[in-house]
């Protein structure tokens, strides 16, 4: 029972880092705009990290379904 708890700790805070923490640093990255200049800005790169998200979500979300 504890290791379930603690892979479900796990997990919830992985899920939070992806949805919080990585356009926070994809934002702070493209906010310095030292030197390095890129074919894309930093809507492009979150506008592609949301859909990449959002179809993870989606799959995930079916496969629940299909197994229930």
């Amino acid at each position: 029972m504890k290791k379930k708890i603690f892979y479900s700790v796990i997990v919830l805070l992985s899920a939070i880092f992806l949805i919080v923490g990585v356009p926070l640093i994809i934002n702070n990255c493209y906010l310095e705009n030292d030197g390095y200049i890129t074919v894309w800005s930093g809507e492009d790169v979150l506008g592609y990290y949301g859909s990449i998200l959002g179809s993870v979500i989606a799959v995930v979300t079916l496969a629940i379904t299909i197994i229930f």
